[in-house]
Protein backbone atom coordinates (compact mmCIF):
# COMPACT_ATOMS: atom_id res chain seq x y z
CA UNK A 1 0.00 0.00 0.00
CA UNK A 2 3.02 2.45 1.37
CA UNK A 3 4.80 1.66 -2.02
CA UNK A 4 1.24 2.08 -3.99
CA UNK A 5 0.84 5.91 -2.26
CA UNK A 6 4.62 6.77 -3.14
CA UNK A 7 4.51 5.48 -6.88
CA UNK A 8 0.75 7.92 -6.63
CA UNK A 9 2.61 10.65 -4.88
CA UNK A 10 5.46 10.52 -7.45
CA UNK A 11 3.40 10.41 -10.51
CA UNK A 12 1.29 13.12 -9.36
CA UNK A 13 4.89 15.10 -8.08
CA UNK A 14 5.86 15.24 -11.93
CA UNK A 15 2.64 15.97 -13.73
CA UNK A 16 2.57 19.16 -11.39
CA UNK A 17 5.47 20.03 -11.88
CA UNK A 18 5.15 19.57 -15.96
CA UNK A 19 2.40 21.34 -15.89
CA UNK A 20 4.79 24.06 -14.31
CA UNK A 21 6.81 24.15 -16.58
CA UNK A 22 4.35 23.96 -19.86
CA UNK A 23 2.76 27.12 -17.74
CA UNK A 24 6.45 28.97 -17.73
CA UNK A 25 6.69 27.89 -21.37
CA UNK A 26 3.08 29.63 -22.56
CA UNK A 27 4.26 32.99 -20.54
CA UNK A 28 7.72 33.17 -22.07
CA UNK A 29 6.17 32.78 -25.08
CA UNK A 30 3.36 35.32 -24.65
CA UNK A 31 5.37 37.52 -22.99
CA UNK A 32 7.53 37.97 -26.72
CA UNK A 33 5.06 38.23 -28.76
CA UNK A 34 4.04 42.28 -28.89
CA UNK A 35 0.12 41.77 -29.55
CA UNK A 36 -2.54 41.88 -27.43
CA UNK A 37 -4.53 38.35 -26.60
CA UNK A 38 -8.16 38.18 -24.96
CA UNK A 39 -10.05 34.88 -23.92
CA UNK A 40 -13.79 35.46 -24.06
CA UNK A 41 -16.80 33.53 -23.44
CA UNK A 42 -19.34 33.38 -26.33
CA UNK A 43 -21.39 36.35 -24.66
CA UNK A 44 -18.89 38.84 -24.98
CA UNK A 45 -16.78 38.71 -21.40
CA UNK A 46 -13.53 39.23 -21.38
CA UNK A 47 -12.63 36.08 -19.33
CA UNK A 48 -8.64 36.38 -19.21
CA UNK A 49 -6.12 38.65 -21.02
CA UNK A 50 -2.16 39.35 -22.19
CA UNK A 51 -0.82 42.34 -23.23
CA UNK A 52 2.56 42.84 -25.02
CA UNK A 53 2.47 46.92 -25.28
CA UNK A 54 -0.04 48.37 -22.64
CA UNK A 55 0.53 51.58 -24.07
CA UNK A 56 -1.85 49.56 -27.16
CA UNK A 57 -4.84 49.32 -24.00
CA UNK A 58 -7.48 51.76 -23.77
CA UNK A 59 -7.90 51.37 -20.02
CA UNK A 60 -5.67 48.74 -17.60
CA UNK A 61 -6.06 45.55 -17.19
CA UNK A 62 -8.06 44.83 -14.36
CA UNK A 63 -10.52 47.28 -16.02
CA UNK A 64 -11.22 44.51 -18.70
CA UNK A 65 -12.13 41.08 -16.54
CA UNK A 66 -15.48 40.21 -15.87
CA UNK A 67 -16.55 42.89 -18.15
CA UNK A 68 -18.92 42.35 -21.17
CA UNK A 69 -17.46 44.19 -24.88
CA UNK A 70 -20.30 46.75 -24.37
CA UNK A 71 -19.03 47.55 -21.20
CA UNK A 72 -15.20 48.75 -22.36
CA UNK A 73 -15.50 49.56 -26.22
CA UNK A 74 -17.24 51.66 -28.31
CA UNK A 75 -20.19 50.29 -29.76
CA UNK A 76 -19.22 50.20 -33.85
CA UNK A 77 -16.44 48.31 -32.10
CA UNK A 78 -18.71 45.96 -30.08
CA UNK A 79 -20.78 45.27 -33.07
CA UNK A 80 -18.05 43.98 -35.15
CA UNK A 81 -16.33 41.60 -32.35
CA UNK A 82 -19.67 40.24 -31.39
CA UNK A 83 -20.32 39.60 -35.27
CA UNK A 84 -16.37 37.62 -35.13
CA UNK A 85 -17.23 35.79 -31.68
CA UNK A 86 -20.93 34.47 -33.47
CA UNK A 87 -18.33 33.22 -36.56
CA UNK A 88 -16.45 31.35 -34.39
CA UNK A 89 -19.22 29.35 -32.19
CA UNK A 90 -20.52 29.00 -35.10
CA UNK A 91 -17.77 26.95 -36.28
CA UNK A 92 -15.37 29.02 -38.64
CA UNK A 93 -11.85 28.40 -37.60
CA UNK A 94 -10.83 31.96 -38.38
CA UNK A 95 -12.66 35.43 -38.61
CA UNK A 96 -10.52 38.53 -38.99
CA UNK A 97 -11.54 42.04 -38.51
CA UNK A 98 -9.77 46.04 -39.05
CA UNK A 99 -11.06 48.91 -36.88
CA UNK A 100 -9.63 52.22 -35.74
CA UNK A 101 -8.96 53.53 -32.30
CA UNK A 102 -8.12 56.21 -30.00
CA UNK A 103 -5.62 55.19 -27.81
CA UNK A 104 -3.51 57.62 -26.10
CA UNK A 105 -4.51 60.90 -28.19
CA UNK A 106 -3.66 59.30 -31.20
CA UNK A 107 -5.82 57.02 -33.55
CA UNK A 108 -4.29 53.59 -34.56
CA UNK A 109 -5.25 51.07 -36.62
CA UNK A 110 -5.52 47.49 -35.44
CA UNK A 111 -6.07 43.99 -36.63
CA UNK A 112 -8.19 41.32 -34.31
CA UNK A 113 -8.45 37.82 -35.37
CA UNK A 114 -10.85 35.28 -33.79
CA UNK A 115 -10.05 31.97 -33.36
CA UNK A 116 -12.29 29.04 -31.00
CA UNK A 117 -11.14 28.15 -27.75
CA UNK A 118 -12.38 24.79 -26.43
CA UNK A 119 -16.65 24.48 -27.01
CA UNK A 120 -18.07 28.03 -25.98
CA UNK A 121 -14.77 30.39 -25.75
CA UNK A 122 -12.50 32.42 -28.08
CA UNK A 123 -9.38 33.57 -28.60
CA UNK A 124 -8.74 37.29 -29.97
CA UNK A 125 -5.39 38.37 -30.69
CA UNK A 126 -5.42 41.63 -31.45
CA UNK A 127 -2.23 43.47 -33.63
CA UNK A 128 -1.08 47.35 -33.86
CA UNK A 129 -1.54 47.73 -37.65
CA UNK A 130 -1.13 51.67 -38.18
CA UNK A 131 2.31 51.59 -39.57
CA UNK A 132 1.35 49.40 -42.26
CA UNK A 133 -2.05 50.78 -42.87
CA UNK A 134 0.02 54.42 -42.93
CA UNK A 135 2.32 52.58 -45.08
CA UNK A 136 -0.55 51.28 -47.22
CA UNK A 137 -2.31 54.68 -47.77
CA UNK A 138 0.51 56.60 -48.05
CA UNK A 139 1.06 53.56 -51.22
CA UNK A 140 -2.37 54.59 -52.51
CA UNK A 141 -1.96 58.55 -52.45
CA UNK A 142 1.11 58.10 -54.17
CA UNK A 143 -0.84 55.70 -56.79
CA UNK A 144 -3.35 58.00 -57.27
CA UNK A 145 -1.50 61.11 -57.65
CA UNK A 146 0.93 59.57 -60.21
CA UNK A 147 -2.66 58.20 -61.99
CA UNK A 148 -3.88 61.90 -61.73
CA UNK A 149 -0.36 62.77 -63.42
CA UNK A 150 -0.83 60.30 -66.28
CA UNK A 151 -4.07 61.36 -66.95
CA UNK A 152 -2.67 64.96 -67.27
CA UNK A 153 0.35 64.29 -69.29
CA UNK A 154 -1.51 61.25 -71.38
CA UNK A 155 1.19 58.90 -70.04
CA UNK A 156 0.32 55.16 -69.41
CA UNK A 157 1.79 52.39 -68.25
CA UNK A 158 3.17 48.71 -69.38
CA UNK A 159 4.73 45.32 -68.00
CA UNK A 160 5.27 42.34 -70.08
CA UNK A 161 6.42 39.33 -68.32
CA UNK A 162 9.13 37.26 -69.61
CA UNK A 163 7.88 33.79 -68.10
CA UNK A 164 4.52 33.66 -68.67
CA UNK A 165 4.37 36.06 -72.24
CA UNK A 166 1.62 38.14 -70.39
CA UNK A 167 1.60 41.72 -71.58
CA UNK A 168 -0.54 44.41 -68.98
CA UNK A 169 -1.95 48.17 -70.37
CA UNK A 170 -2.77 50.55 -68.15
CA UNK A 171 -6.11 52.63 -68.84
CA UNK A 172 -4.18 55.31 -70.48
CA UNK A 173 -2.54 53.04 -73.23
CA UNK A 174 -6.28 52.05 -73.88
CA UNK A 175 -7.31 55.06 -74.12
CA UNK A 176 -4.07 56.48 -76.53
CA UNK A 177 -4.61 53.09 -78.59
CA UNK A 178 -8.50 54.06 -78.90
CA UNK A 179 -9.45 50.22 -77.29
CA UNK A 180 -11.98 49.14 -75.13
CA UNK A 181 -11.23 49.53 -71.31
CA UNK A 182 -11.47 45.73 -71.06
CA UNK A 183 -9.36 45.51 -73.92
CA UNK A 184 -6.29 42.36 -73.90
CA UNK A 185 -3.65 42.14 -76.28
CA UNK A 186 -0.25 40.56 -76.67
CA UNK A 187 3.64 41.67 -77.46
CA UNK A 188 2.78 40.92 -81.46
CA UNK A 189 -0.15 42.74 -81.61
CA UNK A 190 0.84 45.70 -79.47
CA UNK A 191 3.98 46.22 -82.11
CA UNK A 192 1.25 45.96 -85.04
CA UNK A 193 -0.16 49.00 -83.94
CA UNK A 194 2.65 51.16 -84.60
CA UNK A 195 2.82 52.55 -88.53
CA UNK A 196 3.35 50.09 -91.08
CA UNK A 197 7.16 50.73 -92.26
CA UNK A 198 10.19 53.04 -90.41
CA UNK A 199 7.70 52.78 -87.62
CA UNK A 200 6.83 49.21 -87.04
CA UNK A 201 10.10 47.89 -88.04
CA UNK A 202 12.03 50.27 -85.47
CA UNK A 203 9.73 49.33 -82.14
CA UNK A 204 9.99 45.53 -83.43
CA UNK A 205 14.11 45.70 -83.54
CA UNK A 206 13.91 47.22 -80.31
CA UNK A 207 11.81 45.25 -79.11
CA UNK A 208 13.67 41.90 -79.77
CA UNK A 209 16.86 43.55 -78.59
CA UNK A 210 15.08 44.14 -75.04
CA UNK A 211 13.81 40.80 -75.11
CA UNK A 212 17.64 39.05 -76.13
CA UNK A 213 19.95 41.41 -74.44
CA UNK A 214 17.73 43.08 -71.84
CA UNK A 215 18.27 46.54 -73.62
CA UNK A 216 16.32 49.64 -72.38
CA UNK A 217 15.29 52.11 -74.87
CA UNK A 218 13.46 55.31 -75.72
CA UNK A 219 11.96 56.92 -78.61
CA UNK A 220 9.37 58.35 -80.52
CA UNK A 221 7.28 56.92 -83.22
CA UNK A 222 3.97 56.78 -85.08
CA UNK A 223 1.21 54.20 -84.56
CA UNK A 224 -2.32 53.62 -85.66
CA UNK A 225 -5.18 53.40 -83.52
CA UNK A 226 -7.74 50.98 -83.51
CA UNK A 227 -10.27 53.94 -84.97
CA UNK A 228 -7.43 55.27 -87.76
CA UNK A 229 -5.94 57.85 -86.38
CA UNK A 230 -2.38 58.43 -86.69
CA UNK A 231 -0.55 59.58 -83.15
CA UNK A 232 2.76 60.24 -82.04
CA UNK A 233 4.01 58.36 -78.73
CA UNK A 234 7.04 58.29 -76.84
CA UNK A 235 8.11 54.64 -75.56
CA UNK A 236 10.26 54.59 -72.79
CA UNK A 237 10.98 50.66 -71.62
CA UNK A 238 13.34 48.91 -69.52
CA UNK A 239 14.32 45.40 -68.80
CA UNK A 240 14.62 43.73 -64.86
CA UNK A 241 16.64 41.05 -64.14
CA UNK A 242 16.39 38.07 -62.30
CA UNK A 243 19.33 35.51 -61.66
CA UNK A 244 21.11 37.28 -64.49
CA UNK A 245 18.61 36.66 -66.94
CA UNK A 246 15.94 38.96 -68.09
CA UNK A 247 12.99 39.02 -66.41
CA UNK A 248 10.12 42.00 -66.87
CA UNK A 249 9.92 44.68 -69.24
CA UNK A 250 8.08 47.60 -68.30
CA UNK A 251 8.12 51.28 -69.35
CA UNK A 252 5.47 53.80 -70.20
CA UNK A 253 4.50 55.25 -73.09
CA UNK A 254 3.08 59.29 -73.88
CA UNK A 255 0.70 60.38 -76.37
CA UNK A 256 2.88 63.32 -77.86
CA UNK A 257 0.75 64.45 -80.97
CA UNK A 258 0.31 68.13 -79.64
CA UNK A 259 4.44 68.34 -79.19
CA UNK A 260 5.27 67.01 -82.56
CA UNK A 261 1.99 69.46 -83.82
CA UNK A 262 3.77 72.43 -82.12
CA UNK A 263 7.24 71.13 -83.08
CA UNK A 264 5.79 70.94 -87.11
CA UNK A 265 4.54 74.64 -86.78
CA UNK A 266 7.47 75.69 -85.68
CA UNK A 267 9.68 74.01 -88.49
CA UNK A 268 7.15 75.72 -90.70
CA UNK A 269 7.60 79.27 -89.63
CA UNK A 270 11.38 78.80 -89.28
CA UNK A 271 11.12 77.72 -93.07
CA UNK A 272 9.13 80.89 -93.95
CA UNK A 273 11.29 83.19 -91.95
CA UNK A 274 14.29 81.64 -93.33
CA UNK A 275 12.49 82.79 -97.15
CA UNK A 276 11.42 86.06 -95.74
CA UNK A 277 15.34 86.52 -94.89
CA UNK A 278 16.08 85.39 -98.43
CA UNK A 279 13.96 87.96 -100.16
CA UNK A 280 15.32 90.93 -97.60
CA UNK A 281 18.89 90.08 -98.47
CA UNK A 282 17.67 90.47 -102.70
CA UNK A 283 15.30 93.98 -101.78
CA UNK A 284 19.22 94.72 -100.20
CA UNK A 285 20.28 94.15 -103.00
CA UNK A 286 17.49 96.02 -105.32
CA UNK A 287 18.05 98.84 -103.03
CA UNK A 288 21.92 98.76 -103.57
CA UNK A 289 21.90 98.32 -106.67
CA UNK A 290 18.75 99.64 -108.51
CA UNK A 291 17.85 102.63 -106.27
CA UNK A 292 21.45 104.35 -105.62
CA UNK A 293 21.63 104.02 -109.35
CA UNK A 294 18.83 105.93 -110.25
CA UNK A 295 19.85 108.31 -107.80
CA UNK A 296 23.14 108.99 -108.58
CA UNK A 297 21.36 109.63 -112.10
CA UNK A 298 19.33 111.98 -110.89
CA UNK A 299 22.05 113.62 -109.18
CA UNK A 300 24.65 113.74 -112.46
CA UNK A 301 21.90 115.15 -114.44
CA UNK A 302 21.31 117.88 -111.97
CA UNK A 303 25.19 118.63 -112.35
CA UNK A 304 25.26 118.14 -116.03
CA UNK A 305 22.02 120.84 -115.88
CA UNK A 306 23.61 123.51 -114.10
CA UNK A 307 27.20 123.38 -115.77
CA UNK A 308 25.21 124.32 -119.47
CA UNK A 309 22.80 126.64 -117.16
CA UNK A 310 25.37 128.52 -114.82
CA UNK A 311 22.90 131.22 -114.42
CA UNK A 312 20.21 129.08 -113.08
CA UNK A 313 22.25 127.38 -110.47
CA UNK A 314 22.13 130.20 -108.15
CA UNK A 315 18.47 130.60 -108.33
CA UNK A 316 16.47 129.52 -104.94
CA UNK A 317 14.22 126.81 -106.36
CA UNK A 318 17.48 125.10 -108.21
CA UNK A 319 19.26 124.99 -104.70
CA UNK A 320 16.29 123.77 -103.07
CA UNK A 321 16.83 120.59 -106.07
CA UNK A 322 20.27 120.35 -105.15
CA UNK A 323 19.48 119.61 -101.66
CA UNK A 324 17.12 117.40 -102.55
CA UNK A 325 18.78 115.00 -104.55
CA UNK A 326 21.65 115.18 -102.32
CA UNK A 327 19.50 114.35 -99.25
CA UNK A 328 17.94 111.38 -101.80
CA UNK A 329 21.60 110.11 -102.22
CA UNK A 330 22.24 109.96 -97.99
CA UNK A 331 18.83 108.19 -97.48
CA UNK A 332 19.40 105.50 -99.77
CA UNK A 333 22.84 104.88 -98.56
CA UNK A 334 22.10 104.80 -95.00
CA UNK A 335 19.05 102.58 -96.02
CA UNK A 336 21.37 99.94 -97.59
CA UNK A 337 23.97 100.26 -94.71
CA UNK A 338 21.59 99.19 -92.28
CA UNK A 339 19.83 96.50 -94.81
CA UNK A 340 23.31 94.77 -95.45
CA UNK A 341 23.71 94.74 -91.86
CA UNK A 342 20.44 92.49 -90.90
CA UNK A 343 21.02 90.19 -94.20
CA UNK A 344 24.53 89.75 -94.41
CA UNK A 345 25.62 86.07 -93.89
CA UNK A 346 26.07 84.16 -91.00
CA UNK A 347 30.43 84.72 -90.01
CA UNK A 348 32.09 82.58 -88.13
CA UNK A 349 32.34 83.58 -84.03
CA UNK A 350 36.44 83.79 -83.19
CA UNK A 351 38.62 84.26 -80.02
CA UNK A 352 39.08 88.30 -80.31
CA UNK A 353 41.79 89.96 -78.24
CA UNK A 354 40.32 93.17 -77.04
CA UNK A 355 43.30 95.10 -76.07
CA UNK A 356 44.59 94.48 -79.56
CA UNK A 357 41.34 95.68 -81.92
CA UNK A 358 40.73 98.57 -79.25
CA UNK A 359 44.32 100.11 -79.93
CA UNK A 360 43.92 99.86 -83.84
CA UNK A 361 40.30 101.77 -83.33
CA UNK A 362 42.06 104.40 -81.46
CA UNK A 363 44.92 104.26 -84.25
CA UNK A 364 42.19 104.68 -86.95
CA UNK A 365 40.72 107.51 -84.99
CA UNK A 366 43.89 109.14 -84.57
CA UNK A 367 43.38 112.17 -86.69
CA UNK A 368 40.05 112.94 -85.46
CA UNK A 369 41.20 112.83 -81.76
CA UNK A 370 43.96 114.86 -81.93
CA UNK A 371 41.60 117.31 -83.97
CA UNK A 372 39.30 117.49 -81.54
CA UNK A 373 41.51 117.65 -78.31
CA UNK A 374 40.54 114.33 -76.73
CA UNK A 375 42.43 112.08 -75.18
CA UNK A 376 41.26 108.00 -75.24
CA UNK A 377 42.47 105.54 -72.58
CA UNK A 378 42.48 101.49 -73.36
CA UNK A 379 42.75 100.41 -69.85
CA UNK A 380 42.02 96.89 -70.66
CA UNK A 381 44.54 93.61 -70.00
CA UNK A 382 46.42 92.27 -73.24
CA UNK A 383 44.95 89.09 -71.66
CA UNK A 384 41.29 90.02 -72.47
CA UNK A 385 39.27 87.99 -74.84
CA UNK A 386 35.99 87.47 -75.78
CA UNK A 387 34.16 85.30 -79.07
CA UNK A 388 32.63 87.07 -81.72
CA UNK A 389 32.99 88.54 -85.39
CA UNK A 390 36.23 90.51 -85.71
CA UNK A 391 34.60 92.79 -88.30
CA UNK A 392 31.89 93.65 -86.39
CA UNK A 393 33.60 93.94 -83.28
CA UNK A 394 35.83 96.58 -85.20
CA UNK A 395 32.86 98.29 -86.49
CA UNK A 396 31.44 98.52 -83.33
CA UNK A 397 34.64 100.20 -81.12
CA UNK A 398 34.65 102.29 -84.65
CA UNK A 399 31.29 104.01 -83.82
CA UNK A 400 31.85 104.41 -79.94
CA UNK A 401 35.00 106.10 -80.62
CA UNK A 402 33.81 108.38 -83.82
CA UNK A 403 30.28 109.28 -81.66
CA UNK A 404 32.30 110.39 -78.49
CA UNK A 405 34.61 112.17 -80.21
CA UNK A 406 31.65 113.77 -82.62
CA UNK A 407 29.65 114.84 -78.94
CA UNK A 408 31.82 116.08 -77.18
CA UNK A 409 32.20 118.76 -74.75
CA UNK A 410 34.63 121.40 -76.33
CA UNK A 411 34.46 123.21 -72.76
CA UNK A 412 36.07 120.71 -70.65
CA UNK A 413 39.16 118.36 -71.09
CA UNK A 414 37.63 115.39 -72.98
CA UNK A 415 38.20 111.78 -72.50
CA UNK A 416 36.96 108.36 -73.66
CA UNK A 417 38.04 105.49 -71.39
CA UNK A 418 37.50 101.86 -71.91
CA UNK A 419 37.47 99.40 -69.56
CA UNK A 420 36.50 96.12 -68.30
CA UNK A 421 33.90 95.66 -65.67
CA UNK A 422 33.98 92.69 -63.49
CA UNK A 423 31.10 89.69 -64.27
CA UNK A 424 30.99 86.71 -63.97
CA UNK A 425 29.02 85.54 -66.81
CA UNK A 426 30.11 88.11 -69.37
CA UNK A 427 32.75 89.84 -70.46
CA UNK A 428 31.76 93.77 -69.81
CA UNK A 429 33.24 96.17 -72.34
CA UNK A 430 32.88 99.90 -70.73
CA UNK A 431 33.05 103.42 -73.40
CA UNK A 432 32.42 105.96 -70.73
CA UNK A 433 33.11 109.48 -72.04
CA UNK A 434 32.48 112.73 -70.23
CA UNK A 435 31.02 114.69 -73.63
CA UNK A 436 27.59 116.00 -73.49
CA UNK A 437 25.67 113.03 -72.78
CA UNK A 438 22.09 112.18 -73.28
CA UNK A 439 18.44 113.09 -71.52
CA UNK A 440 17.72 109.29 -70.82
CA UNK A 441 14.09 110.04 -69.63
CA UNK A 442 13.28 111.57 -72.84
CA UNK A 443 15.04 109.26 -74.60
CA UNK A 444 15.93 106.58 -73.22
CA UNK A 445 13.66 104.18 -75.34
CA UNK A 446 14.47 105.53 -78.41
CA UNK A 447 18.55 105.61 -78.53
CA UNK A 448 19.08 102.53 -80.62
CA UNK A 449 16.21 103.17 -82.96
CA UNK A 450 16.77 103.79 -86.66
CA UNK A 451 17.24 107.57 -87.91
CA UNK A 452 17.16 108.80 -83.80
CA UNK A 453 19.37 111.94 -83.15
CA UNK A 454 19.63 113.67 -80.17
CA UNK A 455 22.06 116.69 -80.31
CA UNK A 456 22.01 119.14 -83.22
CA UNK A 457 25.11 117.90 -85.25
CA UNK A 458 25.20 118.57 -89.08
CA UNK A 459 27.08 114.89 -89.18
CA UNK A 460 24.15 112.52 -87.50
CA UNK A 461 22.19 110.08 -89.41
CA UNK A 462 21.12 108.47 -86.62
CA UNK A 463 22.06 104.65 -87.83
CA UNK A 464 25.09 103.97 -85.93
CA UNK A 465 23.80 102.91 -82.82
CA UNK A 466 21.31 100.95 -84.63
CA UNK A 467 23.71 99.37 -86.48
CA UNK A 468 26.16 98.81 -83.40
CA UNK A 469 23.09 97.10 -81.53
CA UNK A 470 22.35 95.15 -84.23
CA UNK A 471 25.88 93.81 -84.88
CA UNK A 472 26.29 93.28 -80.90
CA UNK A 473 22.81 90.94 -80.73
CA UNK A 474 24.40 89.08 -83.94
CA UNK A 475 27.72 88.03 -81.52
CA UNK A 476 24.86 86.88 -78.69
CA UNK A 477 25.61 89.73 -76.60
CA UNK A 478 23.38 92.62 -75.36
CA UNK A 479 23.91 96.64 -74.76
CA UNK A 480 23.20 98.95 -71.66
CA UNK A 481 23.78 102.61 -71.66
CA UNK A 482 24.36 105.01 -68.80
CA UNK A 483 23.75 108.83 -69.79
CA UNK A 484 23.41 112.39 -68.09
CA UNK A 485 23.24 115.48 -69.68
CA UNK A 486 26.66 117.53 -69.00
CA UNK A 487 27.64 114.87 -67.30
CA UNK A 488 28.45 111.96 -70.29
CA UNK A 489 27.69 108.66 -71.33
CA UNK A 490 28.77 105.23 -70.84
CA UNK A 491 27.64 102.16 -72.63
CA UNK A 492 28.44 99.00 -71.17
CA UNK A 493 28.62 95.93 -73.71
CA UNK A 494 27.88 92.20 -73.02
CA UNK A 495 29.78 89.82 -74.81
CA UNK A 496 30.20 85.95 -74.40
CA UNK A 497 33.66 84.50 -72.67
CA UNK A 498 32.62 81.27 -74.53
CA UNK A 499 31.68 80.10 -77.91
Amino acid sequence: MDSINTISTHINTTEGETLIKQKQYIESILKAIPDIMFIMSAEGIFLEMHSGKDEDLIMPKELFLGKKIQDVMPDYLTKLMMVGISKIIFREDSYPIHYQLKVTNDVKDFEARFTPFGQDKVIVIVRDITLQKKAERELVKTKNLLEQAGDLAKIGAFEYDFLTKALYWSPIIREIHEVPSDFETDIESAINFYKAGEDRDTIRRTVEMALKEGKSYDFERKIITAKGNERWVRTVGMVEFANNEPHRLYGSLQDISSKKKVEEELIRLLETTKGQNERLKNFAHIVSHNLRTHSGNIKSLLELFFEDNPALHKTELAQLMVKASDNLWQTIENLTEVALSNTTETKEIELISVHDAIKKAMENVSALSLKSQIKILNETSVEDKIFGIPSYFDSILLNFLTNAIKYSDNKKESYVRIFKETNNNFYVLCIEDNGLGIDIEKHGKSIFGLFNTFHNHSDSRGVGLFITKNQIESMGGSIKVESKVGVGTTFKVYFKQTK
